[in-house]
């Protein structure tokens, strides 16, 4: 197997006064042997003057200076990417973003970089990492008789996802709108059974569903002040980012959104 030499060779080449001196196992690129490339398998040192290599695949060996001075080095295929720092750095002037990287090498050594990205670019790139996360997460659904217990029932139930999903923070209002569609299913249907879900948005976002068999729209009400109850939909407006009613062909499911 013969070497050859890279047009752009030059380029390959450390600055003047910096001599490449390879690790054993790095690939050089000899200028001495009109460009062949070899793999190192001694270095200078106590028991040799000068490096030995060897062609890839067992071909000839041959030595070069222990300077370093005809040798360059060979640019090793990248395998992957991996972050260092989660925090990104902001050029709000060049409306760029920068990530801290390690990019790894076929070869297995590993330097620091900075990926920069566009405005654009870092926000196409969040959204679908906001998208993969979600995947993640597959809905939770449950089943739930229609009784008044049901409600504390579900309230646990959204706490153990919240939780589970890293979204703790989010469990005051879910548990509260949970709670009052429950309640109103409970009140103001009829069937035996109501269907809960909820499904993870994106990182700091939830889904709340509420099915049961009435076909009746629910409407937020104006209790009078001294009133005990009809306030339900007036909470689930004031705790939710969003929330509606959908039809289906066996009833209905009210849905609303929690976000931090």
């Amino acid at each position: 197997m013969t070497g050859h030499q890279p047009q752009n060779w030059q380029s390959l080449a450390p600055p003047v006064g910096s001599p490449f001196r390879p690790r054993l196992g790095d690939l050089a690129l000899d200028l001495a042997k009109d460009g062949r490339i070899g793999v190192v398998v001694d270095i200078p040192g106590d028991t040799a003057s000068s490096y030995h290599l060897r062609e890839p695949g067992g071909g000839g060996d041959w030595r070069a200076p222990g300077t370093g001075a005809t040798l360059r080095p060979v640019a090793v295929p990248v395998t992957h990417v991996t972050l260092r720092r989660a925090e990104p750095v902001l050029d709000r002037r060049a409306r760029q973003v920068g990530l801290a990287v390690g990019v790894h090498h076929e070869d297995g050594h590993s330097t620091d970089s900075l990926m920069v990205l566009l405005w654009k670019e870092a926000k196409d790139l969040c959204q679908a990492l906001t998208r993969m996360v979600a995947e993640a997460a597959p809905p939770v659904s449950a089943e739930l008789p229609r009784t008044a217990e049901s409600a504390a029932t579900a309230r646990m139930l959204i706490r153990e996802v919240l939780t589970y999903w890293d979204l703790a923070h989010l469990t005051e209002p879910a548990a509260l709108i949970i709670s009052e569609l429950v309640g109103n299913a409970v009140t103001h249907t009829e069937g035996g059974v109501i269907r809960l879900a909820v499904k993870k948005l994106d990182v700091e976002g939830v889904r709340i569903t509420v099915s049961d068999c009435s076909h009746a729209r629910p409407l937020p009400r104006t209790p009078c002040p001294e009133a005990l109850k009809g306030r339900g939909l007036t909470l689930v407006d004031a705790f939710a980012s969003a929330w509606g009613t959908d039809p289906e062909p066996e009833g209905k499911r009210v849905w609303a959104e929690v976000r931090a």
